[in-house]
Order: C-alpha cells, then structure tokens, then sequence
C-alpha cells in the first residue's frame, strides 16, 4: 500500500513526464524553425551558413533522453 497525495496532485505529478515530452518537441520544432530562417538570411547576405546551432544538439539530447526512459 502506498499513501499518496491528494488526487489531483497525484495525478499531474504522474502526467509530468508526458508534458515533458510534449514541450521539448514543442521547443526543438521552434527552434528547427529558427535556424532554418538564420540559415536563409545569411544565405541571402552572401554568407557562409552553419546549420549547427548548440541549443538545438542539447534539445535533441535531452529528446534522445527522455525517450529513453
């Protein structure tokens, strides 16, 4: 037997994880959104693009982590 909280708490502290999720493929498709439109403006500036952006590697990892689970 195991005491828990009152329902509701119970219940979104089990619905975090999925949330989690849910906000991280939220945030990586703004954040694709966003290196794509800089990778477009400096390809139209003439300059040298770099797809690599860092906080998106860490949005994908963190993504990669949470499937883990």
């Amino acid at each position: 037997m195991v005491d828990t909280s009152p329902t509701g708490i119970m219940l979104r502290t089990l619905v975090m994880p999925r949330l989690y999720k849910v906000w991280l493929d939220k945030l990586v498709e703004i954040r694709e959104g966003i290196v794509a439109l800089r990778c477009t403006l400096a390809r139209a500036l003439g300059k040298d693009v770099k797809p690599d952006d860092p906080a998106l590697m860490r949005l994908h990892e963190l993504r990669k982590d949470c499937n883990d689970l």
